[in-house]
């Protein structure tokens, strides 16, 4: 499996190019981190070594590109270094977009604010008092729950959130581990606290575009664990990697099972989400994703770059 995302995560950095590129497979039902890989990479037997990982073109780009959108560091091959010494999944974040619309969802399931017969009205996006407008990817005219999820609906979910209230709100993303740190057994892990809303500081607006995975930002270990607990059933496993430790024998002298932190949502909204994202894979927006001979769950997630 670790070779498997590697392979891909190179494949889409020499087709089609990014500053970061990563991925997580993780067992859902235990927590367990099957594989994790990310691009850039470098030679653990010559980290210094950038050739290993880059072209020379490539590193002259990166310099050039920090240097031109700063003004007070002047950036070099030791910052790339660092950089690419970080693992992405863990110790950096970015922000999620609709993949959490899940959380916003099941949520308001499982508080009987909405339900599988509830509707929603898009219109293309929602007005705040002040004139403030916040768009829909598209106009979807009437949708029921299933729907929002399925064509991964902006309006409905602010509509939604307000439904839900800021305190409740950012008790949930709390609850869904957002701004908390996973535990996972790795080295630099950041909670990123301070890269989301709270009670004082979120407004209406600000409530919105959190409903939908914009305007605060997670890791992706985060997201993969909070991910995972809404579909498993309800429940939030501690992130780990490693499985066992041996001794030089190979005899066992530690056993590292999966490990309940909560429950995140009923075991009847968890179904209904699963069904809800087969679904999406199947008919919604989420269709690249399917797999012949498979039976493939699943939600889209992309944000803006400002």
């Amino acid at each position: 499996i670790q070779r498997i995302a590697e392979k891909y995560v190179d494949e889409f950095i020499d087709r089609v190019g990014a500053e970061n590129v990563a991925a997580i497979v993780m067992d859902p039902d235990s927590g367990e981190i099957l594989a994790m890989a990310s691009a850039p990479v470098f030679d653990c037997n010559s980290p210094n070594d950038l050739n290993a990982g880059m072209t020379k073109g490539e590193i002259a780009e990166w310099i050039e590109k920090k240097n031109s959108s700063s003004d007070d560091h002047e950036y070099t091959t030791g910052d790339l270094v660092y950089t690419i010494w970080r693992n992405y999944c863990v110790d950096d974040s970015f922000e999620p977009g609709s993949t959490t619309k899940t959380m916003t969802v099941a949520y308001a399931m499982d508080k009987n604010l909405v339900g599988d017969d509830s509707t929603f009205d898009c219109d293309g996006g929602q007005t705040y008092a002040d004139g403030t407008f916040v768009s829909c990817n598209a106009v979807h005219d009437t949708l029921s729950l299933r729907e929002t999820l399925m064509y991964s609906c902006n309006d409905a979910m602010m509509q939604i959130s307000d439904l839900i209230g800021k305190t409740d709100f950012t008790g949930m993303q709390k609850m869904f581990g957002l701004g908390q740190l996973t535990g996972i057994d790795l080295p630099g892990e950041e909670s990123w606290y301070n890269m989301i809303y709270h009670e004082d500081t979120m407004g209406p607006v600000e409530l919105w575009t959190s409903s939908f995975g914009q305007g605060y930002n997670a890791s992706m270990v985060q997201i993969v664990s909070a991910f995972s607990s809404i579909i498993n059933g309800g429940y939030y496993y501690r992130p780990h990697i490693v499985k066992e430790i041996l001794d030089d024998n190979g005899g066992t002298v530690e056993v590292f099972d999966k490990n309940l932190e909560r429950v995140t949502v009923s075991g009847e909204t968890s179904d209904w989400m699963l069904e809800t994202l087969y679904k999406t894979v199947e008919e919604g927006s989420g269709t690249p994703a399917r797999v012949p001979g498979y039976r493939i769950a699943g939600k889209t997630g992309t944000s803006e770059v400002g």
